[in-house]
């Protein structure tokens, strides 16, 4: 928020939130979270007044859906002490062209956590046990061309008792660049209310489906 005193001079305050966690690649994994405050003046030394210049042409949008074949990759250590186990999987998710900004889809993911009978040797552990399935709600706000965000949220179908998924559903954010043979790589934190499950280290492929129409701005 900001509050002008003059041509030159404004009051600005800002509050938000940040989290530190190592993404549960070693425990303890306390993390740290605070709430930055910030109240202060702003001075514009520049008097030279604003040009906006000539207004930007954008290119038509073109209207269609993308088909995303990912791969996920990580570490996770589950108790205080131990070594961290692979943690990885598989995503498919078609996400359709909504705006200039943002794509919007649907699909599923695939979770596999390696370590379980090291971990519990006595027990009887099952393919379900460490094998959990989800739907998934998708959402890219692309930054650039090639440059987005992925956001998920994922309802588990299946959820593998021994890979600590301590909630019916997980939340997703990070960062992908796709390149222009439509191969993307990027990294991400899985979480579950907000608590790291793991860092997701994700290769993968889009293959584009055909324009349906397209939309002129």
């Amino acid at each position: 928020m900001a509050y002008s005193l003059s041509s030159s001079v404004e009051v600005f305050s800002s509050i938000g939130t940040k989290h530190y966690s190592n993404g549960s690649i070693k425990k303890p994994n306390a993390g740290i979270n605070f709430v930055p405050i910030a109240l202060g003046l702003r001075f514009q030394l520049d008097k030279e007044g604003l040009n906006p210049g000539m207004m930007t042409e954008f290119p038509p949008l073109k209207k269609r859906g993308f088909w995303n074949i990912t791969s996920y990759t990580g570490l996770k250590s589950y108790e205080i002490g131990e070594r961290a186990y692979f943690r990885g999987g598989l995503g498919l998710n078609y996400l359709w062209e909504l705006s200039y900004k943002y794509r919007g889809g649907i699909g599923i993911d695939w979770f596999y956590g390696a370590g379980a009978k090291d971990r519990y040797p006595d027990d009887t552990i099952s393919f379900t046990d460490v094998n959990s399935y989800a739907v998934v709600g998708s959402w890219e706000w692309k930054l650039t061309d090639k440059l987005y965000l992925p956001i998920a949220l994922g309802i588990y179908v299946n959820k593998a008792h021994y890979n600590q998924e301590v909630a019916n559903f997980y939340e997703r954010i990070g960062v992908r660049y796709r390149f222009n043979n439509n191969v993307f790589a990027g990294v991400q934190i899985k979480a579950h209310k907000a608590k790291a499950d793991f860092f997701e280290f994700t290769l993968g492929y889009t293959i584009p489906g055909k324009v349906k129409y397209t939309v002129n701005r």
